[in-house]
């Protein structure tokens, strides 16, 4: 079975549809590994015990941010305000 393209005028929306997806996905995923995962305890214990990794860790950690920077232009309103929203932090009373 193969995709006829002049007769699925949608086609261009579902990829874009999910390269947003992937990237709302990707940026969430960043967000619970340094918030959660990778907290300040262990940013100290690699500093302190792999001295020669936390050089490569902050290079790697600083070109991944500036890659969902840049990704997150690209977004519109609707991707952008759910990033927001998985970041924020709820206190429950």
């Amino acid at each position: 079975m193969q995709i006829d393209f002049e007769e699925f005028d949608g086609f261009e929306d579902n990829i874009e549809n999910t390269y947003a997806f992937i990237q709302m996905m990707l940026e969430c995923n960043y967000h619970l590994l340094n918030a959660f995962l990778i907290n300040r305890e262990m940013r100290y214990l690699v500093e302190f015990y792999l001295s020669e990794k936390n050089i490569e860790a902050k290079k790697l950690r600083k070109e991944f941010k500036d890659l969902i920077r840049n990704s997150k232009i690209k977004l519109t309103r609707q991707p952008r305000s759910l990033i927001n929203n998985y970041k924020l932090k709820w206190i429950f009373k």
